[in-house]
């Protein structure tokens, strides 16, 4: 069980959550003072954008559940390490950082659009305010993604981290098949570097604009209300003739006059939603209201906005430039381990390049050392290979050349043996020269049954086929056998479906081969018939030889070893020749284009199957 399969989507959402208050924390605390904002502004913004920051929350929330569902399964399937797991599986898994930024990104936009509606909590600010708010959360908000997808990603890491080694390949194809995924990485590098100049500068665009207006309005403000007084305050002898002056040389200055109803207190600003702001100040038994635009952008602000485009431009060439030559590099090392197959490390790894990134280098150099893990690695291997060839070869060599050498003394025992039974003998004397004679013939075929098998091991025996009838192939192997178990309790019966068409056989092999598996037949019962049935079941296309016999609870993990010449000892001597007649059998069986098998039958029997084809290609005229 994997907890970092388990724990994915709750810690993809508590990063989202986390850098999402973070960052309201990081706004509401520097907005007021970034951007110059009054008290009455300070507190409106607050219920805003707390009611907006728990909208968002929830949607967060909900979208990461959305994304987590086709994850779901998959994710189930790492944690319990189970098989099932699709290479689309893998993608989705890599893609869901992705994914869930590009919609937070969005989701804010639409979010900072909705706010311009009359229904918004922000309509109540004028446009200036309320843009400055909403640019600089953007802002921050933009800028708290960066941290948020990294952290992301590093959770994706440590859940792709349990993928299979062969799943991660597929999926990487998978990836790299995608549109765009070439330039993935070069993309990536022009964001992460223009992203953070974009932010740094349009924030100080904005904070300069800010402190701009700020001054500039209080400074009008202040001229407002200061001009107010002063000039519309009643004095002896009303100079109406002086008010239209001032007020002409005011409106010269961009103000509005007007006379309002009697107010009480200090000077009170109110700002519009045109951006207008309007001061009414108390003079006597009236009030002036001085009503200005606001102050247009200066040329010094349209400069910082050229210098923010420029560095914005010059970011994006350079993360370009980045980029590219991060992505050769990616590149040069992914040629550099493609190519490192066999033949690349035993004639030493090929640098086809030099990396210009660190990171990158340091990979090929670690490639380059594992390099010469691997050639040592196959240097001995086929040190170890050409050893256990020779070993191979001097085996075959020995036991041909032993086979030969019994085979010449064996024949003469053989011959001789025949000759004292021509002699009058009595009845003792014929049973021991039969024993001899019996013996000497399993000694011979087991001699035999070496030197073939190290001939098919060699892949050099040779088979002659000509077309043979069924009957005389099966006959031959029935009666050999008989004379092999002679003075046994087991029976053998043959029985041979009629219209069988002749084969294509090497007919000395083919009788070799059904003797070995009548033999072994035979050898697996202490007593019963051992019955032979060739048939054609399916189609006239093969031909089905069946061999059953009584053998005495023959295990399955006997039956599976059976073929298996040398390898287990123990239950291979009871089959004869250390399995080596069953497995020359499959040998010249598989030569001729056929095959072999053995189940289990009712009782603890088996019934060994051997098909051969009627119809087709000759067979070849070698082992190899």
């Amino acid at each position: 069980m994997s907890p970092v399969a388990a724990r994915f989507v709750p810690r993809l959402l508590l990063v989202q959550l986390g850098v999402h208050l973070i960052a309201t924390l990081i706004i509401f605390a520097f907005a007021p003072r970034v951007l110059l904002l009054d008290q009455e502004t300070v507190d409106a913004c607050f219920y805003a954008g707390a009611s907006v920051t728990f909208a968002q929350a929830v949607g967060i929330t909900v979208v990461t559940f959305v994304y987590a569902r086709p994850i779901r399964r998959p994710l189930m399937l790492l944690r319990t390490q189970s098989p099932g797991l699709t290479a689309t599986d893998v993608t989705r898994i890599y893609a869901m950082p992705t994914r869930l930024v590009l919609t937070c990104g969005g989701a804010a936009l639409v979010i900072a659009a909705l706010t311009y509606t009359p229904l918004s909590l922000f309509s109540t600010f004028d446009l200036y305010t309320h843009s400055a708010i909403i640019l600089f959360a953007l802002t921050l908000g933009s800028a708290a993604l960066v941290p948020s997808f990294v952290m992301m990603r590093s959770e994706a890491r440590k859940v792709l981290e349990l993928v299979p080694p062969d799943l991660a390949r597929e999926a990487t194809r998978e990836v790299s098949a995608m549109p765009f995924a070439p330039g993935r990485v070069r993309l990536r590098f022009l964001m992460a570097v223009v992203a953070p100049v974009a932010f740094v500068a349009i924030g100080s665009s904005l904070l300069v604009y800010a402190h701009n207006r700020a001054a500039v309005s209080a400074s009008r403000e202040l001229t407002a209300a200061l001009v107010s007084r002063v000039a519309f305050e009643p004095v002896t002898g009303d100079d109406e003739m002086g008010k239209r002056s001032v007020m002409q040389a005011l409106g010269d200055q961009g103000y509005r006059v007007a006379m309002g109803p009697q107010s009480d207190g200090a000077p009170r600003v109110v700002h519009g939603d045109d951006g207008d702001a309007q001061v009414r100040t108390p003079v006597s038994d009236k009030s002036v209201l001085l009503t200005f635009s606001a102050p247009p952008i200066s040329a010094m602000l349209w400069g910082y906005m050229l210098l923010t485009l420029l560095a914005t431009v010059a970011a994006g060439i350079l993360g370009d430039r980045f980029g590219a030559t991060f992505q050769a590099d990616v590149m040069l090392a992914t040629r550099e381990i493609r190519t490192a197959g066999i033949a690349q490390v035993m004639q030493g790894t090929r640098i086809f390049g030099e990396a210009r990134f660190r990171n990158v280098a340091e990979l090929l150099s670690v490639v380059d050392a594992l390099g010469s893990v691997f050639r040592s690695f196959a240097v001995t291997q086929v040190r170890a290979t050409e050893t256990r060839e020779a070993t191979e070869r001097m085996r075959g060599l020995f036991l041909a050349a032993m086979s030969h050498d019994l085979k010449g003394p064996l024949n003469a025992v053989l011959g001789f043996a025949e000759l004292v039974q021509r002699s009058p003998l009595s009845a003792g004397q014929q049973e021991s020269i039969a024993i001899i004679e019996q013996r000497g013939r399993e000694l011979l075929m087991l001699i035999q049954t070496i030197l073939d098998s190290a001939l098919a091991e060699a892949g050099e025996l040779d088979i002659s086929p000509e077309w043979t009838m069924v009957g005389d192939v099966v006959m031959s192997a029935v009666l050999d056998t008989r004379d092999l178990i002679a003075g046994s309790e087991v029976q053998i019966q043959a029985e041979i479906q009629p219209g069988i068409p002749k084969l294509s056989l090497d007919t000395t092999r083919a009788v070799q081969a059904l003797t070995s598996i009548i033999l072994t037949s035979a050898r697996l019962a202490d007593r019963g018939v051992v019955s032979v049935r060739a048939t054609t079941p399916d189609s006239a296309d093969r031909l089905r030889i069946e061999i059953e016999s009584p053998a005495n609870n023959l295990r399955t993990e006997e039956r599976d070893k059976m073929f298996e010449a040398f390898k287990h000892v123990g239950s291979a001597r009871k089959h004869g020749a250390l399995g080596l007649g069953l497995s020359l059998a499959r040998s010249i069986v598989e030569i001729h284009g056929g095959s072999i098998e053995v189940e289990l039958s009712g009782g603890g029997g088996a019934v060994f199957r051997m098909w051969l084809p009627i119809r087709g290609s000759r067979p070849s005229l070698h082992g190899a």
